[in-house]
């Protein structure tokens, strides 16, 4: 689903939902980059990258060329992308399965759709934030 990586050595984290945040390592912190006077609390991109490099999928709904509308990613209410010397990743976030706290997500240009796990047990603090479907 989503290759494993060293949250410790990711280049850059961009995530584009609805508040627009993105976030860049440059030398000894983070900063954001579409604002560079805003101040970028660290635990919390620490937090979603250790989040990000577990990632699992809760179960699959479609394999190959699944109907990404259907799910709410055809215009996903977030886009993760996480530059790692291994490579880039791009995980969207779309609605949430029915009667859960589930979001379905997909890893970008794959078609395959997934339900990531709850969203309130596994994504603790402020990086259920990044998760969580408003």
């Amino acid at each position: 689903m989503w290759p494993a990586f060293d949250a410790d050595k990711v280049e850059e984290l961009k995530v584009t939902g609805r508040t627009g945040r993105y976030a860049q390592e440059e030398g000894q912190g983070w900063t954001a980059v579409d604002k560079k006077d805003t101040k970028v609390k660290a635990n919390v991109v620490e937090q979603t990258l250790d989040i990000l490099a577990r990632l699992e999928a809760h179960h699959y709904v479609a394999d190959v060329k699944g109907d990404l509308k259907e799910y709410g990613l055809e215009k996903p209410a977030w886009k993760i992308e996480v530059q790692a010397p291994t490579g880039k990743r791009e995980l969207w976030i779309g609605a949430m399965e029915d009667k859960s706290k589930r979001p379905y997500a997909t890893i970008a240009g794959s078609g395959t759709v997934f339900v990531l796990d709850e969203v309130d047990k596994h994504y603790p603090g402020t990086a259920a934030v990044l998760l969580r479907r408003r």
